[in-house]
C-alpha cells in the first residue's frame, strides 16, 4: 500500500435509502492503486461526526493521507442526519445506519473491506456490528465497555483510602460507597447498578467474550485503547487481560492504556498520540506499508 499520499479531499454527502443521513468522506487524491480498507467512524453518544474535541477530524485526515478512504457520519437523529421514521429498536436502527454507511463507501469508493473505529458508545456499537459483518477486517475500540476485576477494585478503593477528603465524607455520611453499603444492609438499592443505569454500557461480559472469540476466529485485527478518564471502569494496563485472559493472549488483539488522558482526548498531546497510534497500527496490521506519512494539503468540503 502506498502511504506516501500527500493530498486529501473532503466531501459532504447525503446517503441512505432516503438520503436522510449526512456524512463526510475524506479520501486520498488520487486514490492509491492498492487502496486499503475504508475506515468508518461511529458517533460517540450524541456528539456529531467531528467527534469529541474534533478527534474524528484529526483521525480521518491522517488516515486518508496514509491512503485510506474514511467516512465519518451522523447516526439518524444526531447532528445533521434526520431522525428515522420507522419504529425499529435502537440496536437494529444503529445496525442499519452502519450498513448504509458501508454501502455508500462500497458504491462511492469501491471499498470491499472495512475498519470500524469508535469511541465510547461508538466502540460498543462498532464491536456489535463487526461481529455480524464479515467485510469488517479490523476494529479500533476506544474506551469500550469494561468490567471490574479484583485488580481494579484494589486500585480504585486503595487510592481513595489515602485521600483525607474521602474520610471526611465518610464521617459526614456523604460517601457514596458507604451509603450504598448501608443501603445494601437494609436490602435497598445497589450503587453499581445505579452507575450502570446512569452510564449505559454495551455488551455484557459473556457477549463481549463470545464476540472477541468470533472476531479472533475470523482473523479480525483489533486495537483496544482505554484512557484514565473512566477510572471507575478501567484503571490499570493489564485489566483487559484479567477480564478476558484467553482472548487477550491472541496476537490479533493489541491493548493500550493512556492513563493520563481524559475520556475525550482534550489535550493536544493525547490527540496526537491517538492519531499516531491509529495510523501506525493500520500500516502494520492492515496495509503493511513501508512509507511514512507526509504533510497534508486539504481540499475542504462543507
Amino acid at each position: 500500500m502506498d502511504v506516501g499520499v500527500r493530498r486529501i479531499r473532503e466531501r459532504a454527502v447525503a446517503f441512505g435509502p432516503n438520503r436522510s443521513m449526512v456524512g463526510i468522506v475524506t479520501a486520498p487524491v488520487p486514490p492509491p492503486p492498492d487502496q486499503g480498507p475504508a475506515v468508518i467512524l461511529l458517533n460517540a453518544g450524541v456528539i456529531h461526526r467531528v467527534g469529541a474535541n474534533r478527534i474524528y477530524v484529526r483521525v480521518a485526515r491522517a488516515l486518508a493521507q496514509a491512503g485510506y478512504p474514511v467516512f465519518r457520519f451522523d447516526f439518524s437523529g444526531i447532528g445533521d442526519s434526520e431522525a428515522r421514521q420507522d419504529v425499529l429498536d435502537l440496536d437494529e436502527a444503529l445496525r442499519l445506519d452502519i450498513a448504509d454507511a458501508l454501502a455508500h463507501m462500497e458504491s462511492s469508493q469501491n471499498a470491499r473491506s472495512f475498519v470500524i473505529f469508535g469511541l465510547c458508545s461508538g466502540a460498543n456499537n462498532g464491536f456489535r456490528y463487526a461481529i455480524r459483518d464479515e467485510r469488517v477486517t479490523a476494529v479500533v475500540l476506544i474506551d469500550p465497555v469494561a468490567f471490574r476485576t479484583l485488580g481494579h477494585q484494589l486500585r480504585f478503593f486503595g487510592r481513595r483510602l489515602l485521600r483525607p477528603r474521602v474520610w471526611w465524607n465518610v464521617v459526614r455520611g456523604r460517601n457514596a460507597f458507604v451509603r450504598d453499603f448501608l443501603r445494601r444492609l437494609r436490602g435497598q438499592s445497589d450503587l453499581e447498578q445505579e452507575m450502570e443505569n446512569a452510564y449505559p454500557v454495551g455488551p455484557g461480559r459473556d457477549e463481549m467474550r463470545k464476540g472477541l472469540r468470533t472476531l479472533i476466529d475470523r482473523q479480525v485485527e483489533m486495537l483496544v485503547v482505554y484512557t484514565g478518564g473512566l477510572e471507575w471502569q478501567y484503571n490499570y494496563r493489564e485489566q483487559f487481560r484479567d477480564m478476558f485472559p484467553d482472548e487477550a493472549a491472541s496476537a490479533r488483539i493489541r491493548v493500550e492504556f493512556l492513563e493520563d488522558s481524559d475520556h475525550t482526548f482534550s489535550a493536544e498531546a493525547h490527540k496526537a498520540w491517538l492519531v499516531n497510534l491509529a495510523t501506525s497500527w493500520m500500516a502494520s496490521v492492515v496495509s503493511k506499508g513501508d512509507g511514512a506519512p507526509q504533510p497534508v494539503a486539504v481540499s475542504k468540503g462543507s
